[in-house]
C-alpha cells in the first residue's frame, strides 16, 4: 500500500487527476478513483501519448504495459481499456480525458468521444460536465452531422467534443468522407468499443429504385466506422469496453490495439466489486420441423382473421349489456378471447392427432395460446364451461 500509492509522484498524481467533485443540488458530492481505474488510466495515458507520436516526437520507445503486443509509435492505435460492467468506466474515462489534457506532448489535444447511442452520448456528456473542474473546460455535444463537422472544421486546438458515431455518415451526394481535421493531437475515445467500429470494409449492396423498389444495380458501401477515420486522418483512437469481442470481421485488438488495461470479471469478483454468477450448463435438443411450422402458422392467421372479420362486423350487438364506451369496450375483450380460444382449441386438436414432431411443434403454440386466453377472458368476465375445460 506504502509503495503502490503513497509514493510521492504516484500521490502526487492521484489527488491532481483522479478526485472528482460534483453538485448535487445544495450537496457537493466527493469522487475518486479505485485501484484499478488509477494504474490503468496512467498506463492508457502512457500508451496514447506514444501512439499520437509523430515520427519526428517520437520520444518514448519503452514497452508497453503487461498485455498486447509492444506499440509502434505513431500506429494511432492507443489500445483497448478493458474494465468489466459496473466498474467505473465513466470515471475513467473523465480522468483519462483531464489527465491526457494536461500532458505538453499533447500540446492542447482535442478529445472527441463516440458512442453508438444518443441515451450513452447523453448520460456521459453529463458525467463530464460534472467534472469539468478537472477538466478545465465546459464539454461540447454535437446535435447534427452539420453541427459535427463544423465543430471538427472550424476548431485548431483543444476541447471535448461528444457525438455519436452516426453522425459521421455520408450525405446523399457523397461517396467519401470529407477530410475534417488533419492533426496528430485528436484522440478518439470510443465507448462501448464493442459496437459499431468494425464498419472498415466495403460491403456490396443492391441498389433499388425508390418507387418501385426493384434492384437496379449494386453498390459498395462503408460502415461509419470508415468514415470516421477518414475525417479524422490524424487521429488516435482508444476503446473502453466491458466486452471486447475477436471475430473474424469484428476484432477489437485489430481495431484499437492491445490491451492497456484489464480488470475483468474475476477481478471485480475477487473485489467484492461483483457478486459471483453460478450457472448450469445445459444442451437443449432441439427438433423443429420448418414446414409444419408455416403451416401451423398460416391455419392460425386464418383462425385470427377469420375471428377479427367476425368481431370487427358484430361490434354493436356486444353493446346490448352497456352503452357507450364500456359497451364497446367489453365487446372488444370478448372478441379477443374467443379468438385465443379458437386458436387454442385448433392447437389441441392438432396436438393429439399428429405425430411426435407435429404435436411437439403445435404444442410449443399451446401454451402461449392459453395464456392469451386466460388474460382475455379475465378482463372480460367470460366463466364459460370451454374455458374450465382448457384451464383444467
Amino acid at each position: 500500500m506504502v509503495r503502490g500509492f503513497f509514493q510521492p509522484d504516484l500521490f502526487l498524481d492521484y489527488i491532481r487527476y483522479f478526485v472528482l467533485s460534483e453538485a448535487d443540488g445544495d450537496a457537493l458530492i466527493k469522487k475518486i478513483a479505485c485501484y484499478h481505474q488509477f494504474h490503468g488510466v496512467r498506463e492508457a495515458v502512457r500508451v496514447t501519448l506514444i501512439a499520437s507520436a509523430t515520427e519526428e516526437g517520437a520520444r518514448v520507445k519503452e514497452e508497453r504495459a503487461t498485455y498486447g503486443p509492444d506499440i509502434v509509435p505513431g500506429s494511432r492505435k492507443a489500445g483497448v481499456f478493458w474494465h468489466t460492467q459496473g466498474s467505473g468506466k465513466s470515471l475513467s474515462m473523465c480522468c483519462y480525458a483531464g489527465k491526457l489534457l494536461q500532458q505538453p506532448e499533447m500540446n492542447n489535444p482535442t478529445l472527441v468521444v463516440v458512442t453508438a447511442r444518443n441515451d450513452l452520448d447523453g448520460q456521459l456528456y453529463q458525467q463530464f460536465c460534472a467534472a469539468k473542474d478537472l477538466l478545465r473546460q465546459t464539454p461540447e455535444q454535437a446535435e447534427s452531422r452539420e453541427q459535427l463537422r463544423e465543430m471538427l472544421g472550424a476548431r485548431q486546438s483543444g476541447g471535448i467534443i461528444f457525438t455519436t458515431i452516426q453522425k459521421f455518415s455520408l450525405e446523399s451526394q457523397e461517396s467519401d468522407h470529407p477530410v475534417l481535421c488533419t492533426r496528430s493531437n485528436v484522440v478518439v475515445i470510443t465507448d462501448e468499443a464493442h459496437r459499431s467500429q468494425y464498419g472498415t470494409k466495403a460491403k456490396l449492396v443492391d441498389v433499388k429504385d425508390r418507387t418501385t423498389k426493384e434492384v437496379i444495380g449494386k453498390k459498395y458501401v462503408f460502415g461509419y466506422a470508415k468514415h470516421m477515420r477518414d475525417a479524422l486522418p490524424g487521429a488516435s483512437f482508444i476503446g473502453f469496453t466491458g466486452t471486447p469481442i475477436e471475430q473474424a470481421d469484428a476484432n477489437t485488438l485489430e481495431t484499437f490495439g492491445g490491451y492497456v488495461s484489464i480488470y475483468d470479471i474475476e477481478d471485480a469478483k475477487e473485489d467484492k466489486a461483483t457478486v459471483p454468477i453460478y450457472y448450469e450448463s445445459r444442451l437443449a435438443k432441439l427438433d423443429i420441423n420448418r414446414a409444419e411450422i408455416d403451416a401451423l402458422n398460416k391455419d392460425v392467421e386464418e383462425v385470427i382473421e377469420d375471428e377479427e372479420d367476425v368481431s370487427g362486423a358484430g361490434i354493436d350487438q356486444e353493446q346490448v349489456g352497456g352503452a357507450g364506451e364500456a359497451g364497446r369496450g367489453e365487446g372488444t375483450r370478448g372478441g379477443d378471447c374467443r379468438r385465443s380460444g379458437g386458436a387454442l382449441r385448433d392447437a389441441d386438436e392438432r396436438a393429439g392427432r399428429e405425430g411426435d414432431d407435429r404435436g411437439d411443434v403445435a404444442g410449443h403454440l399451446r401454451e402461449p395460446l392459453r395464456r392469451d386466453y386466460q388474460a382475455s377472458a379475465a378482463v372480460g368476465g367470460i366463466k364459460t364451461a370451454e374455458r374450465q375445460r382448457l384451464e383444467s
